[in-house]
């Protein structure tokens, strides 16, 4: 009855679902609506959703919890890696008005759906985008785009400066050891 409709769209990510280590899943998508001339060239927004699912494929969070609750124009898909507690973090562009640069936030949420960075959550960097994502086997995360590298702790705090590290050569990707660890 309304001019949206959900759509799973991992287009913009490589990591949109993710084990809940019982059984589970919780999968990250877009809403996508239009807004303008739907029946030519459609214009459209979207608002990125995370649903969670157990074992039996039931929908544990309503129609999907929005990653943002913020009154931002736009928020779309990124990535989401396990927190090791049973919930998750995820990492998602957001811009406030229409052709303005988007601002890469994250958020964390346990297992119940409890935004535990806030209502806002964190930002990541602005622009926004990202080239991987991983788990930092301790809670956080860590994460690439071009030339640098970022991590933020479980708390949501930057721990590589306020800039990341940044490497000579581009190209920069990231695998987890499994040892609490990455390379």
């Amino acid at each position: 009855s309304d001019s949206c409709w959900q759509v799973l769209d991992q287009s913009n990510t490589r990591n949109a679902m993710v084990a809940d280590e019982q059984g589970g899943v919780y999968v990250m998508f877009n809403d996508v609506c239009c807004i303008a001339n739907c029946q030519g060239a459609p214009q459209t927004i979207s608002q990125a959703l995370i649903q969670h699912f157990d074992s039996l494929s039931n929908w544990l969070w309503g129609s999907g919890l929005p990653v943002s609750i913020r009154s931002s124009y736009e928020t779309w898909t990124g990535a989401i890696v396990t927190d090791g507690t049973g919930g998750i973090i995820a990492l998602y562009n957001e811009r406030d008005s229409v052709g303005a640069a988007s601002t890469l936030r994250a958020q964390h949420f346990d297992d119940a759906g409890n935004r535990l960075w806030g209502n806002d959550g964190v930002i990541v960097k602005e622009p926004g985008g990202f080239t991987t994502v991983a788990s930092d086997g301790q809670g956080g995360l860590i994460f690439t785009w071009s030339f640098s590298i970022q991590r933020l702790n479980s708390q949501g705090q930057k721990m590589y400066g306020e800039n990341g590290i940044t490497f000579p050569t581009g190209g920069v990707e990231i695998e987890v050891d499994h040892e609490n660890g990455y390379i």
